[in-house]
């Protein structure tokens, strides 16, 4: 875990994503929601992976462009119908090296706590206000820090069990610096492998400040991608920023 990286979580978790975390997942609500947000221009995913979000969109008619640190997980994404519509942008997402405009940008499932750092964190969002159109949209589906694990810093859960899959997780918190350091086990046909997972969790009033830092404010903010109301018992959150006035 000391030479995590950028491309670590993808090229481990590539083979397996589509059937671990995919089906727990709304990918319908999110790609309905993320239509209505589109505008009328291109739109960009952050951390696209295996385009579960990405290649939906690209079937209703959008142009999409994905970027993707890992060669694994745009191995994956390129086996899937309708992946030769997608721009595949290979490279860290935390600067966008973009010479196009986008309506849209965006980034789903926690993938933006995929940045260790709050200054990679605030330069990600600098450069996603750079990118957008003057009146494009940055959403962020994060979920909201739990109290109760961060303060025992540490937790192990049962992710899924049946006759033929286990999957277990195994996490640390490293509160002083805001980072999850974790694995996740999963057996299956007898074989045992480990997945390493490191986030920063970010508070959602935090992630409202660096966003103005970045040039950018708070529209909306919803519980889920049906819109639920955000509320303090909220787990999770899709949150909708534009460049500031």
């Amino acid at each position: 875990m000391s030479t995590y990286d950028s491309t670590t979580y993808g090229d481990h978790w590539a083979s397996l994503y589509d059937l671990i975390e995919s089906p727990s997942l709304d990918t319908e609500g999110a790609v309905e929601c993320l239509s209505e947000l589109s505008g009328n221009g291109t739109l960009l995913e952050l951390g696209v992976g295996t385009g579960r979000v990405a290649l939906p969109l690209v079937e209703r008619g959008f142009t999409v462009h994905g970027i993707e640190a890992s060669s694994a997980m745009i191995e994956e994404l390129q086996k899937r119908p309708g992946a030769e519509e997608l721009t595949i942008i290979k490279g860290d997402f935390a600067d966008i090296a973009a010479t196009t405009s986008y309506s849209l940008i965006f980034a789903a499932y926690n993938t933006f706590s995929s940045l260790l750092e709050q200054e990679t964190q605030i330069q990600c969002l600098k450069s996603a206000a750079r990118s957008l159109t003057p009146s494009g949209a940055l959403v962020l589906e994060l979920a909201v820090p739990d109290l109760a694990r961060l303060a025992k810093e540490q937790d192990v859960s049962v992710r899924f069990v049946d006759s033929e899959l286990v999957v277990l997780h195994a996490a640390q918190y490293d509160l002083l610096n805001q980072k999850i350091v974790g694995q996740t086990t999963v057996t299956t046909n007898g074989l045992t492998r480990i997945f390493p997972v490191q986030v920063r969790y970010i508070w959602p009033s935090e992630l409202d400040l660096m966003a103005r830092i970045a040039g950018l404010k708070l529209e909306s903010r919803w519980a889920d991608w049906q819109k639920s109301e955000f509320k303090g018992s909220s787990t999770s959150h899709i949150s909708v920023y534009r460049l500031l006035d």
